[in-house]
């Protein structure tokens, strides 16, 4: 291969190294409360929302998350807080019915707890999946609602599990100390 050759290979590799990002169909999401990070298709987006520590949204369904420190809520275990944080949310619900609750998922770092409810407001049904997830060894819960229509729901449920599944939290790293 000639100087040119060379030269064009290089540049199509910097072409290529420098819009790898942009040809990733995935986006890294940061639940700074927690020191959690996940990853989620590019077509979810970030919108304000004062109530959750992180809101995004792609067309008609909503994801948000919360976290909620153990040591300040020390008086309940995690499911105990699973049920009160999902009673809070359905509270302003005209009506509101269980739809399926899951089983709890157990892993080295984390415990899963998850629900699914049919819930109406002003005429309009919607489903919500809730999930909390203990990280085990820290002082955080996580917890996600992800708002859609049924069909989408079941189209969905399992992606949203997955990242509850796969969400990395930060504080369980362990670094390497070198004495």
């Amino acid at each position: 291969m000639g100087k040119r050759g060379k030269i064009a290979f290089l540049l199509g590799v910097l072409f290529l190294l420098s819009g790898c990002e942009s040809l990733s169909r995935n986006k890294q999401y940061y639940l700074k409360s927690a020191n959690v990070e996940f990853t989620l298709p590019k077509v979810w987006e970030e919108v304000e929302d004062d109530a959750y520590a992180l809101s995004l949204s792609n067309e008609s369904t909503n994801l948000v998350m919360n976290s909620y420190s153990k040591s300040d809520i020390q008086d309940l275990s995690a499911p105990g807080v699973f049920h009160q944080l999902i009673e809070e949310f359905l509270a302003d619900m005209d009506t509101s019915s269980l739809v399926r609750e899951y089983p709890v998922e157990k892993t080295t770092d984390r415990i899963v707890y998850q629900k699914l409810y049919t819930a109406n407001k002003d005429l309009m049904e919607r489903q919500y999946y809730f999930g909390l997830v203990d990280f085990l060894g820290t002082d955080h819960y996580v917890f996600v609602v992800y708002q859609a229509g049924e069909m989408i729901m079941n189209y969905n449920i399992d992606d949203i599990q997955r990242v509850l599944l796969r969400m990395e939290c930060k504080d369980l790293r362990e670094d390497l100390v070198l004495y």
